[in-house]
């Protein structure tokens, strides 16, 4: 019985990791946007595979706390995983948005330069969270949640970029708000990266 529920847990864990590289993948696509634009569709597209696979981790922990009863350090780790699906979803959510305002944006290539370090950073959030989740290392962890103070430096370089196209007349108003729109969703990851590291040290 007990060998049984600890592979249910297994299956939860190794579910994140290879969500963790389906985002990875996704991300690389996005960095690639300026080679094969129609790489934003595909992410667009993903979603609903994406949240698919959320929403089996999920029952699979409804599942463990409706019939096995965890107590303890087990019911610790179901309860974390739940808040970890919650958070992957958000972070997929803000990048399918992102995708969606850079399809409409003209004069594309000025912002994909000032996203690129950016998403450099949240590349390597995501990448610490896997490492981070399969070598249970604690520190690498905090580590990577300090690195949402870079991604915040950047969302404010972003903004004065933005700023300084719309009084160079060179966007609109109405193109400003979608771009501050666009920067923001990154900044967004950033804070839910930064939640999915800060929770596997609670496993």
């Amino acid at each position: 019985m007990r060998e049984r529920f600890d592979n249910k847990l297994t299956d939860v864990e190794e579910s994140f990791v290879d969500l963790a590289d389906l985002y990875l993948l996704n991300f690389e696509k996005f960095i690639l946007y300026k080679e094969s634009p129609e790489v934003l569709d595909e992410i667009v597209e993903n979603e609903t595979k994406i949240n698919t696979k959320i929403d089996f981790i999920k029952d699979m922990c409804y599942s463990m706390m409706l019939r096995e009863a965890p107590v303890a350090s087990d019911l610790r780790f179901i309860q974390t995983s739940m808040s970890l699906a919650s958070s992957f979803r958000r972070i997929y959510s803000h990048l399918v948005e992102a995708c969606i305002i850079l399809k409409e944006i003209e004069h594309k290539e000025p912002l994909l330069d000032m996203t690129g370090e950016m998403f450099k950073i949240l590349t390597e959030m995501l990448s610490n969270f896997r490492k981070a989740l399969v070598d249970r290392s604690d520190e690498l962890a905090y580590n990577t949640i300090k690195m949402d103070d870079q991604v915040d430096e950047l969302f404010e370089k972003s903004i004065d970029f933005a700023i300084g196209k719309e009084r160079e007349k060179v966007i609109s108003t109405n193109e400003l708000a979608n771009l501050i729109l666009y920067f923001k969703y990154f900044e967004r990851i950033g804070d839910r990266l930064a939640r999915i590291n800060s929770l596997i040290t609670n496993l």
